[in-house]
């Protein structure tokens, strides 16, 4: 009779761990070292930026106004930064291959996040929409949304990876519908919460993968006509507070400032400008900005960009928008030299939804954009965001890994 030795827990617990290590050591070794300093940039300007906007103003006794930061948003902020850098880690250190690369898996994730959406939309409703999750205990919420939308693009990513799908997309355009409505389930429950946002870009980064996938650039179009009626429906149902912002957004840009309701709808967007234009080329000086105190409100959110450009000014500016770029232009390397389709398409969808959406952010604030309440990644207060925002980092560096 053979005796098996039965392994106790916290060796194989430490052994795990110790072959994690390698496997991370071994990624981060294949991945472009500008790329990891892009990342850690703005990292820290980010975690950097959130102290300097969550300050509080509080008046003393004899009237003097003070400045003190919001100790309870920075710690939620470290606690986030800390989560989303394990779950980078963990996520670039993956195995795809054996795991979210099967199509099967790909579903039951897709599946899973549908039902967190519809748990969401059953949530108490908090400034303006039901979003988030609350987490018993620890006073923390869940954007589901911002998890959700990486789902979906790992469940397109491993459709298309399928060469009888493919095939049939080439052969057959209408079945150029298929990968689009499967994935409008979760994009129409997040529409629902309302947000309008994230549904638009994670619809722009399944876009591009078709593009790079194979399929015509037409094909995409016509599915954007077919899809274009059902955005303006979702408009409809907010429409005058969205029609509001829109028609601030055309009268600033094409007429003159007289007919702009500076205490109406442009009324952030008219401090938002306020705040850039006043830090000249060089900043009013780091924690120094007068409109997150006075007049800006979520400048620690939506309009952290114009509280950045008020205290770092031009030269500032030019330097956050540069890291962005490079973070892109690495983004497309790593798309570029990809091991195979899937890894591909999966690359370009997140950067091209990341991507978007920082630049988009950007042109809020500076009003080259009609206002759409969205975060600037890694820069912005939320813990949800940059979570997110650091899975998709992970996979970028997994991907990077397994470069040709």
């Amino acid at each position: 009779m053979v005796r098996y030795k039965k392994k106790s827990f916290f060796p194989a617990l430490f052994s795990g761990i110790s072959r994690r290590i390698k496997i991370l050591q071994n990624v981060i070794k294949r991945n472009d070292k500008g790329f990891l300093l892009v990342v850690a940039s703005l990292l820290c300007i980010g975690m950097f930026w959130v102290c300097s906007t969550t300050q509080i103003v509080q008046t003393r006794i004899n009237s003097e106004n003070v400045l003190l930061f919001s100790k309870a948003k920075i710690i939620n902020q470290l606690i986030a930064l800390f989560i989303g850098i394990i779950a980078m880690f963990f996520v670039a250190s993956a195995d795809f291959e054996k795991t979210i690369k099967k199509y099967y898996y790909a579903v039951s994730v897709y599946i899973f996040f549908c039902v967190l959406l519809i748990i969401t939309l059953f949530m108490p409703a908090a400034a303006g929409g039901r979003r988030w999750i609350p987490i018993p205990g620890i006073g923390l919420n869940i954007q589901t949304a911002e998890f959700a939308k990486i789902a979906i693009i790992f469940f397109i990513a491993s459709y298309m990876s399928n060469r009888r799908n493919m095939a049939d997309m080439r052969q057959n355009s209408s079945k150029v519908f298929n990968p689009f409505v499967l994935s409008g389930i979760g994009l129409a429950l997040i529409a629902l919460e309302p947000d309008i946002g994230i549904p638009a870009l994670t619809f722009f980064g399944i876009s591009c993968m078709m593009y790079v996938s194979g399929v015509s650039f037409g094909d995409i179009l016509r599915v954007c006509l077919f899809a274009f009626p059902l955005f303006v429906l979702d408009c409809l149902r907010n429409l005058g507070h969205r029609l509001g912002r829109i028609q601030s957004f055309v009268l600033s840009v094409f007429t003159n400032d007289q007919q702009v309701d500076i205490l109406g709808d442009a009324y952030q967007v008219s401090n938002s400008l306020i705040g850039i234009c006043s830090g000249g080329i060089t900043g009013r000086g780091i924690a120094h900005s007068h409109q997150k105190t006075h007049l800006l409100t979520q400048h620690e959110s939506d309009f952290i960009f114009s509280v950045y450009a008020e205290e770092t000014g031009l030269i500032g500016s030019l330097l956050l928008i540069g890291l962005f770029a490079a973070l892109l232009y690495y983004c497309y390397k790593i798309a570029m030299q990809a091991k195979d389709s899937y890894y591909r398409s999966l690359a370009v969808g997140l950067s091209c939804m990341l991507g978007v959406q920082a630049f988009y952010s950007i042109a809020v604030n500076a009003n080259f954009a009609p206002i759409k309440g969205i975060a600037l990644p890694f820069i912005s207060y939320g813990g949800s965001s940059l979570i997110s925002t650091l899975i998709i980092i992970g996979i970028m560096m997994n991907v990077a890994a397994r470069r040709e």
